[in-house]
């Protein structure tokens, strides 16, 4: 009894977009940038998402699917990660070697298309036409980049939002589906 109504509230508290409970295979980010991507997948925007907090910009939390845990090597994140992984730009500390950018590029586009092939939903769409014609050697000069390629730099977390939507193609239906199903 006591177990089926905490399952219940549990759900309920899911439902809530005011709640801050996320569900097994998600968890909370800091993330700095929403990249708004057209249906044809084209960059068409990057929205700055931090928060002012005293003199500082600070990344917001966000929940989103579960992150990996990165001590070396490459481990992409699922519609949330850094520009080394997402764009294939290098951070600004200048610590990443070319080979491992378009190593983390590789995996990045990789588990999506395995994650989101045969997901039929528009965002999901986009995600797979901007990795397909994304092109890393020409990434920085990309007109949408250039205007915030410091910041983004800066190693933050980035989310994909499909132009004319409110909410992040990470939080669609179809995508979460996908998402629970291959964790």
């Amino acid at each position: 009894m006591i177990i089926n109504t905490l399952c219940e509230h549990y759900e309920r508290l899911l439902d809530d977009e005011v709640s801050e409970v996320s569900r097994p295979d998600h968890s909370k980010a800091r993330v700095s940038f929403a990249a708004i991507l057209a249906p044809t997948g084209e960059l068409v925007n990057l929205i700055d998402l931090r928060e002012q907090k005293g003199k500082k910009l600070v990344a917001r939390d966000i929940i989103v699917p579960a992150q990996v845990k990165r001590a070396s090597g490459v481990a992409a994140n699922f519609l949330c990660d850094n520009c080394v992984y997402m764009f294939g730009i290098a951070r600004k500390d200048g610590k990443d070697k070319k080979d491992k950018i378009k190593q983390a590029f590789a995996a990045f586009s990789g588990l999506h298309r395995e994650i989101l092939g045969a997901v039929d939903d528009e965002g999901a769409r986009a995600v797979l036409a901007f990795l397909e014609n994304w092109d890393i050697a020409s990434a920085e000069s990309n007109l949408v980049i250039k205007k915030l390629i410091d910041d983004i730099g800066e190693g933050g977390n980035i989310v994909f939002r499909l132009q004319g939507d409110n909410q992040y193609i990470h939080e669609r239906k179809h995508v979460v589906q996908a998402w629970s199903a291959y964790c």
